[in-house]
């Protein structure tokens, strides 16, 4: 179970309210707005991607007698916050002086501005064993020209110090602990300019309508192009054949580009000459990419060779495409 999950499974089950440490008259929590209001002062919630690292004192034991461990480790992190007020955090696995940490996700939902009085503080949910977890965090610029992002988990939505470090500390519930982890974000960046290398692609024939996978892959020279003004990848690909199957030279545009952790991109894909459209994930790195073609946006698990596969539920095969850039 990780660090989060047994802490908040338990401090879930306490209700209270909880004060900014430092501004002892902030709202109670049924006063938080129910929804982010377009009028605020704070504006939007915080948007796009943004990694850096996270330090965290981790904590051992087994549930009902967890005790802090007396280290601080510092692990990469990342988080990618959506449109429609869910934030995706992804910490890295790390090991600092010996003090380890396992790779985590988690998800908050439900994001929206503390109140106006609070600028940069945010509240939000976790749902965890099927319950709706409060937590609140710190977002905002520091002095540096980087981000502070401070997050307080104690299954309360207890509110953090802008600047307070990476803590723990046990909780008012016997056996459980209350943590703060405390990072510092940077826009993540969109790899910019051309790539030149090849493109692989295993096409696929429609017989009576329907799309089928018969072809070999084909491999092409083709260029990567990313254009971060614009958030889109375009990969000009020059055609080739192999047996019966041809692929006329073709350009694919992926636009509304993300920035996933570990090499990662989503984005949005439309068929070439067609209105088709839908997310999409490709993994871009270490010289080789992969594209996972799937009509659905999930991610490529590593570096494939292309490949085709018939769908028994959708119009469209899924198809992986690969690739070798320098």
């Amino acid at each position: 179970m990780s660090s989060v999950m047994a802490l908040v499974l338990v401090a879930c089950l306490v209700a209270c309210t909880a004060a900014l440490p430092t501004l002892p008259t902030s709202p109670p929590h049924h006063a938080r707005p129910a929804a982010i209001n377009a009028t605020s002062s704070l504006g939007a919630i915080p948007t796009g991607a943004w990694d850096g690292a996270f330090s965290i004192v981790p904590y051992t034991g087994s549930p009902g007698a967890y005790s802090c461990m007396g280290c601080t480790v510092s692990a990469p992190f990342y988080v990618l916050f959506f449109a429609n007020a869910q934030a995706e955090l992804n910490i890295s696995n790390a090991n600092t002086n010996g003090c380890p940490l396992s790779r985590q996700s988690y998800t908050l939902y439900g994001i929206q501005p503390y109140s106006d009085a609070y600028p940069h503080y945010y509240a939000a949910k976790i749902r965890i064993a099927g319950a709706d977890v409060p937590v609140c965090f710190y977002f905002g610029p520091n002095t540096a020209g980087s981000y502070n992002f401070v997050i307080t988990l104690d299954g309360l939505g207890t509110c953090p110090n802008a600047g307070a470090p990476a803590s723990c500390s046990p909780s008012h519930i016997h056996g459980a602990v209350s943590q703060t982890w405390s990072g510092v974000l940077n826009p993540a960046k969109l790899p910019t300019g051309k790539f030149n290398g090849h493109f692989s692609q295993s096409p696929y024939l429609v017989k009576n309508n329907k799309a089928v996978c018969e072809c070999p892959a084909i491999n092409m020279v083709a260029s990567y192009t990313f254009n971060p003004a614009d958030k889109q990848l375009t990969i000009t690909a020059s055609g080739g054949a192999s047996g019966a199957c041809t692929i006329p030279s073709i350009t694919h545009v992926i636009r509304n580009l993300d920035v996933y952790p570990n090499g990662y991109y989503g984005g949005v894909y439309t068929v070439p000459q067609s209105s088709i459209t839908f997310p999409t994930c490709f993994l871009f790195a270490n010289n080789q990419f992969t594209w996972l073609v799937d009509s659905i946006g999930n991610c490529p698990a590593s570096f494939q060779a292309a490949s085709c596969t018939n769908n028994p539920y959708g119009t469209l095969p899924v198809q992986v495409n690969s690739g070798q850039w320098q």
